[in-house]
């Protein structure tokens, strides 16, 4: 049996808490907005986007469970821990994929549905993800558990690292490489672009997608400084379900705050006469409808130059 230190047990209890403390935060937020999740999610048309919102949010549910089984469910074999261990992380790296679709249309609803722009982003998450699978798979060789955890009540399954390391870091750098591109083409298009526009739906746009793909890649970037730093102790995966959850949970974000202002601004505009509702900066634009993959109804906003605008 591996003698464990002291240093060793303090590092698995704080990662058993931080992890703990973000699936009650997915609950939270879940309960939090359930009431816009069932106006503008359940009670919608059903569209792509819808199923994208449902599978990233919900699965998150399924690998933080499978997270806390890791952590904290006693008296498991190596062979099952390692189990646990590759199913909670291929949940993590899907989940994480699906919300990148949702910022990836995203980022071309702000591009006015370029096929250009598509092509590109397209490209670039469909290599990040098979970059991405391709490494995970690898990088699963290279830890195993052992057969008598030094300290069974605090981390029943104890890792055993191999000579090479865990290389699941590549991952991580592989996901900054996405939100790195998508935060790029936001702030060039808010900054360069749409300079000096004033429109209320296009602010939510770029406040949301800015802020939100910052924190992504704040905490992607934590996440290789712990794997590369801190692969050889209990801190190696202290975030990789928090990063999980907080993509379900900002990209949901996203797509409610999307729809709950549409709402509100057709309710305004059936309300009162148009000049009364739209503000003086977009009042030489008007509002248009279609079709996105099959069922999905955009709104678009849609300026002289025919550039859309639109929310999820």
């Amino acid at each position: 049996m591996t003698t464990p230190t002291p240093s060793q047990a303090l590092e698995a209890l704080n990662v058993n808490y931080v992890n703990l403390s973000a699936f009650t935060l997915l609950a939270y937020d879940s309960i939090l907005n359930i009431d816009h999740e069932v106006n503008y999610i359940w009670s919608q048309r059903w569209s792509f986007v819808s199923f994208i919102y449902i599978a990233s949010k919900y699965l998150a549910f399924v690998d933080g469970a499978l997270t806390i089984d890791l952590l904290l469910r006693p008296e498991r074999s190596p062979d099952e821990c390692l189990t646990v261990f590759r199913l909670m992380t291929y949940f993590v790296l899907s989940g994480m994929v699906l919300a990148e679709i949702i910022l990836l249309l995203r980022t071309w609803a702000i591009w006015g549905l370029s096929r250009y722009i598509l092509a590109y982003l397209i490209v670039i998450d469909v290599a990040v993800a098979i970059v991405s699978f391709s490494r995970l798979h690898r990088s699963q060789k290279e830890l195993f558990f052992s057969s008598s955890s030094p300290i069974p009540v605090i981390r029943p399954c104890f890792p055993i690292f191999m000579n090479q390391g865990n290389n699941i870091y590549i991952d991580y750098v592989c996901v900054m490489m996405a939100e790195g591109n998508a935060l790029g083409l936001t702030l060039w298009k808010g900054l360069v672009q749409w300079r000096g526009n004033r429109n209320t739906l296009f602010d939510v746009f770029i406040k949301d997608g800015v802020l939100y793909f910052i924190c992504l890649f704040v905490v992607s970037g934590i996440n290789v400084i712990f794997y590369t730093t801190q692969n050889r102790t209990m801190y190696w995966m202290l975030l990789t379900e928090p990063q999980r959850i907080l993509h379900a949970v900002l990209a949901a974000r996203l797509v409610i705050n999307m729809r709950l202002y549409a709402d509100r601004l057709k309710r305004q505009r059936s309300e009162k006469p148009e000049s009364d509702t739209l503000p003086l900066s977009v009042a030489h634009m008007t509002l248009d409808t279609r079709q996105l993959t099959g069922n999905f109804t955009m709104d678009v906003f849609r300026r002289e130059e025919q550039s859309p605008l639109e929310d999820i």
